[in-house]
């Protein structure tokens, strides 16, 4: 390629949700340029999101092994288990990521830009954020496994980072019907049907978790 594509450009499409357009440009980046972590981080990701897991668990190992310090690609490996049913994989990579964040809070030098540091601030942004995402999916693989409790309180922590998680918020609310909390869960909901930012599959989910709520009924997750 005559220029290398930042990072940045990756983070958009996959922020957008243009992940098949991504996959296409990530493939060549990474033929062109079979070092770069980062973009063997984001084609794992993308390829994630799509439901090719085989293909995501490649990328992101090869992202792994050449030394990236980011916690995504751990985080992301851990979706990647857990969306194959591999609960034990999955708890030990979100781990892995938590490790990771909080010895390299700063990030690392992105492959394309090596002299490129966050801001203090935006780095505290990030970790903030990651720790958030972490935690959350986390908590995933707790439900998965049976253990409510433990999800919950790592939902909880996981808000504290990030209170504006709408999908934290949801997990955490339908957690709460399911402990029979409906007052909890019934908060939490509000929360989410206020919020014109929410994804409207959500807000669907939520509208219906209300309404079963609001009739009385005995509720279950």
């Amino acid at each position: 390629m005559e220029q290398s594509l930042p990072v940045t450009h990756f983070q958009h499409l996959v922020s957008r949700r243009f992940f098949t357009r991504a996959i296409a440009e990530l493939c060549r980046v990474v033929l062109d340029e079979p070092h770069r972590a980062d973009a063997w981080c984001y084609l794992g990701i993308c390829y994630t999101e799509t439901g090719h897991q085989k293909e995501a668990i490649a990328a992101l190992t090869t992202a792994w092994a050449l030394g990236s310090t980011s916690f995504e690609v751990p985080e992301a490996l851990g979706c990647a288990c857990l969306r194959r049913g591999d609960l034990d994989a999955a708890e030990e990579w979100f781990l892995r990521a938590l490790r990771e964040l909080s010895l390299h809070p700063q990030g690392s030098p992105r492959e394309g830009q090596p002299d490129e540091l966050p801001s203090g601030e935006t780095a505290a942004e990030e970790a903030r954020v990651g720790r958030g995402s972490i935690l959350r999916n986390l908590a995933m693989a707790r439900i998965y496994r049976g253990n409510p409790e433990d999800a919950r309180f790592l939902l909880e922590e996981a808000l504290e980072e990030t209170p504006d998680d709408m999908l934290a918020l949801h997990a955490l609310s339908a957690l709460q019907m399911q402990l029979n909390n409906p007052e909890a869960a019934r908060k939490n909901i509000e929360i989410i049907l206020a919020t014109p930012q929410a994804p409207r599959w959500l807000r669907t989910v939520a509208e219906r978790n209300y309404a079963t709520l609001q009739a009385g009924w005995p509720v279950t997750a």
